[in-house]
Formats: C-alpha cells, structure tokens, sequence
C-alpha cells in the first residue's frame, strides 16, 4: 500500500510518501512494529528474544521500504520537520518539508 500512495516527481524525488519507514520517525518504533512479525522482547523464560527470524525479518522489511524510497529521498522529505510528537507542531511543519506525507504523521494536502 506505500508503495501505491508514494507519488515522484520527473526527476524521481519524492512528492508524495505513502509511508515514512524511517525508524525515530513519529511511532515508528520496534515495540509497535514487531509484534506485526510475531516478534516478542523475551521468551517464556523472560531471556531476550531480540535474536530470532521474527525481528530479523521485521528490521528486513523496514530496510527494503528505505532502500525502494531511497534515504536520501527519505532525509530531503523530513527536513523543515520538527520530531516531536505534537500534532500541531507536526502540521505546522508540515508546510516547510518538500513533500506531503500519507501515513505516519501524515499532513493533508
């Protein structure tokens, strides 16, 4: 679904990012992403867990939507942002970054 709602201009920078993947970005953290893999903090033992195929793949999958997005693409859209969780701050940064974002701390156009 990003990737169908990322629109880039003729040069192929962003104009439209259908999600921010970037992790720090608003929510996106590993305690929310995780568990969408099935990924848990520790075993049944209450040992770290942080070595298994379910965080390998989550931290895969957020690497590849950077990589397709391209980090510098990524760092030009969130300049003029400000990180803080405050939703007006975020729409009244909104207007200073290049691009409109969809998802994760989206702004509307």
């Amino acid at each position: 679904m990003a990737k169908k709602l990322t629109q880039r201009d003729s040069s192929g920078k962003l104009k439209v990012v259908g999600f921010n993947p970037f992790p720090s970005w608003y929510e996106n953290v590993p305690a929310h992403f995780g568990p969408s893999w099935g990924a848990n903090w520790v075993d049944s033992d209450g040992n770290s867990n942080l070595n298994t195929p379910a965080w390998a793949d989550q931290l895969r999958w957020q690497k590849s939507l950077i990589d397709w997005y391209g980090y510098d693409n990524l760092v030009r859209c969130q300049r003029g942002r400000r990180r803080r969780v405050l939703g007006l701050e975020r729409l009244r940064d909104a207007a200073r970054s290049p691009c409109t974002w969809t998802a994760s701390g989206a702004s509307p156009s």
